[in-house]
């Protein structure tokens, strides 16, 4: 009971206030916008957390969201995403808390850090940001915390890692699948509506191929 009551003075419990603030001060900012643009930035949100950046970007590109607010939906979520879930993610690890859903997100990272560490490990901090920087929904934020903990690295250098890499995927991305849109559009209008269906096809189909694997992970522990 102790450890849960001193949460919030802990470094995990400023970041889940932190990620509050965020959200809280991100949704008054953006209002004047979210009142115009609400359903596309909704795509985007739910799209998001189905499929990752890779997914929400071109869909929020797809909606005729301006540049500029799709990097800041991608980045916020991310950013927001990680801070409410880590906390709960280093509790449940530290064998504070139980429960089914965060768990499931535990074992999940668990799974693709296992996958990977092999290659990432000897990169330490550049090798979590290039894993966070990929915009997929099994390489975000939340698995590269989970890295960064294997790492042995501090609660304060893992958010800023996961942070910033976090938001250069998101402008990063934005602004490539843009240009890869507008060049797309000149030479047939209907090849972005395509490139877009092809996209959400291919991490679909790379986002089921996980599932069915982090069933056998699961069975053999």
């Amino acid at each position: 009971m102790n450890k849960k009551k001193n949460f919030f003075k802990t470094a995990e419990g400023f970041v889940f206030i932190l990620g509050i603030v965020v959200f809280i001060s991100g949704f008054f900012i953006l209002y004047p916008v979210i009142q115009v643009n609400w359903k596309g930035m909704l795509m985007m949100l739910i799209t998001g957390i189905a499929g990752g950046k890779g997914v929400s970007i071109p869909v929020g590109l797809g909606k005729s969201l301006p540049e500029w607010l799709v990097f800041v939906v991608a980045a916020l979520q991310d950013i927001v995403a990680v801070f409410w879930f880590y906390p709960f993610i280093v509790l449940f690890k530290n064998k504070v808390i139980k429960g089914k859903l965060i768990g499931n997100i535990v074992q999940n990272a668990q799974y693709t850090v296992d996958k990977h560490k092999n290659w990432l490990k000897p990169f330490g901090v550049l090798g979590i940001g290039f894993f966070v920087w990929i915009p997929l929904t099994m390489t975000g934020p939340i698995v590269g915390s989970v890295f960064g903990l294997l790492l042995g690295m501090s609660t304060p250098a893992i958010m800023i890692t996961v942070t910033v890499a976090g938001v250069l995927s998101a402008l990063c991305w934005t602004y490539l699948f843009d240009f890869m849109f507008t060049w797309a559009s000149n030479v047939n209008k209907y090849f972005p509506a395509i490139a877009v269906i092809v996209i959400l096809a291919l991490l679909l189909i790379i986002r089921l191929e996980e599932i069915y694997r982090k069933r056998k992970y699961g069975e053999t522990e």
